[in-house]
């Protein structure tokens, strides 16, 4: 495991592997549908972290002194945010995510992919949400405007440690050790309430 994390650190990379029928990999050299060694994605861009839903991937990369996010694979829900073209349902390549209101000088502090929503949090205490919220894992309230949110920005009072994305819930860990939870919950996921 020790020499997994050098190694990703000498050669600055993201590498990929498994299924990429739905171009969760991100990478077009991949033909199969299953890539069964690490395969190193080419780009320019310095690696930050990196969380995989169910079918698509959300990368955070550092170019030129600003956090860049990317993603690929599914987007049915618009779990990638609002790209271009608005409704490309599979994202086959990796393509920049354009978030309004995340300007790139901000500092990604934890990024948690679902089955089908996303979350990222920012060091300036701002919580980033999209995707499917049929359960309220998106952390607003279920209306039939929310029901595939595009984007929801909210403004957190204190810095965010960890968010973890479950099948269709949210938890998200604050650095004073409190724990929010969202979505769904029926089988205890969210907490005892």
């Amino acid at each position: 495991m020790r020499t997994q994390v050098k190694l990703s650190r000498i050669f600055r990379s993201f590498y990929v592997w498994g299924n990429a029928t739905t171009g969760a990999l991100g990478s077009e050299e991949i033909i199969s549908d299953v890539q069964e060694g690490p395969g190193k994605l080419k780009n320019n861009l310095k690696p930050v972290t990196v969380s995989a839903g169910y079918g698509y991937t959300v990368f955070v990369y550092e170019s030129t002194g600003e956090q860049v996010l990317y993603g690929c694979g599914l987007n049915t829900d618009r779990q990638l945010g609002p790209i271009e073209p608005r409704n490309e349902e599979i994202v086959r390549k990796l393509t920049r995510l354009i978030i309004p209101g995340f300007d790139g000088l901000q500092s990604v502090r934890s990024v948690s992919c679902g089955r089908a929503h996303s979350w990222i949090a920012t060091k300036e205490r701002k919580l980033y949400s999209f995707g499917h919220n049929d359960h309220g894992q998106c952390g607003v309230p279920v209306t039939e405007n929310t029901q595939n949110s595009a984007l929801n920005v909210i403004p957190f009072y204190e810095e965010v440690k960890q968010i973890a994305c479950g099948l269709d819930h949210t938890i998200v860990l604050t650095e004073g050790g409190q724990v929010f939870s969202c979505g769904l919950g029926a089988d205890g996921q969210t907490g005892d309430f």
